[in-house]
């Protein structure tokens, strides 16, 4: 069996290791430790009058401890037997309207699972935006790559125009030198 000291030696590696979750208290006889215990209890929503009750009736006899936790054999059974209805009765004292933890958990459960959705959702959409990033940009690029060619293509009809015309003016002059040279003695 552990000494005192050995046993607050121990928590004080747990309160080093948990912070937030194990705390010591310098346990003495000054205003200010009693106020920081009493505020650490309070915390938990513990009145300390009730906490000194059940410590007294714990204490009150050597088998105080097995008397508390006759009906509490497994760490199940304490939790549904002791600690939860004392959770549950402070919740009922301090909340005019009863927590219905289950409730709680069940919408709590509903929220996560829309959560879970709209965060889909909301990856599909931007994997939708990225897709569509893309099939704007190919859309522009083929809509320059159509002007680009209207306008080359007009070029070319223009070019080709342009040739034909001078075509004619070419063979009008041929032909006309051809009838001057038919015109002259020979």
């Amino acid at each position: 069996m552990l000494d005192f000291d050995a046993i607050v030696a121990d928590l004080k590696k747990h309160e080093q290791k948990f912070p937030g979750f194990v705390h010591c208290f310098n346990w003495s006889d000054s205003r200010e430790a009693k106020d920081q215990y009493g505020a650490k209890l309070r915390e938990y929503g513990i009145i300390q009058q009730e906490w000194r009750d059940n410590i007294l009736k714990i204490n009150k006899e050597e088998a105080g401890l097995k008397s508390f936790f006759e009906d509490a054999k497994t760490g199940q059974t304490l939790l549904k037997r002791k600690i939860l209805p004392t959770i549950e009765s402070r919740l009922e004292e301090q909340i005019s309207d009863k927590v219905d933890l289950q409730t709680l958990f069940r919408k709590h459960a509903v929220l996560e699972v829309k959560n879970k959705k709209i965060i889909e959702d909301e990856k599909l959409y931007r994997a939708f935006l990225r897709e569509s990033d893309t099939f704007i940009s190919d859309a522009y690029t083929l809509h320059e790559t159509k002007e680009a060619y209207t306008s080359a293509n007009q070029h070319v009809g223009s070019v080709i125009e342009g040739m034909a015309i001078e075509q004619k003016r070419i063979d009008v002059q041929y032909h006309n030198a051809e009838e001057e040279k038919k015109r002259e003695p020979p």
